[in-house]
C-alpha cells in the first residue's frame, strides 16, 4: 500500500506527464503523432486537454478517470 507522499508523488509525475504531452501536442500541431509518440489514445488526450483547460487541475473529474 502506497503512503500519502507516494500517491501524490505518483498524481504530480502523472499530471506532469499529461501536461506534457499537451504542450508537446501544441507545438507540433498534429495530435495523432502525438498520441503516437507518448502511447495515449486521442480520446484521452481531448478529456485531459479539456480537464486542464476547464478545471485549470491536475486531475480530471470522476467520469474522465480511465
Amino acid at each position: 500500500m502506497m503512503n500519502k507522499t507516494t500517491e501524490k508523488d505518483a498524481s504530480i509525475k502523472l499530471a506532469r506527464k499529461r501536461m506534457n504531452v499537451i504542450e508537446m501536442a501544441e507545438a507540433l500541431g498534429n495530435i495523432s503523432e502525438v498520441c503516437r509518440r507518448s502511447g495515449m489514445d486521442r480520446t484521452s488526450f481531448y478529456e485531459w486537454k479539456r480537464c486542464f483547460q476547464t478545471h485549470n487541475t491536475e486531475k480530471p473529474t470522476k467520469h474522465h478517470q480511465s
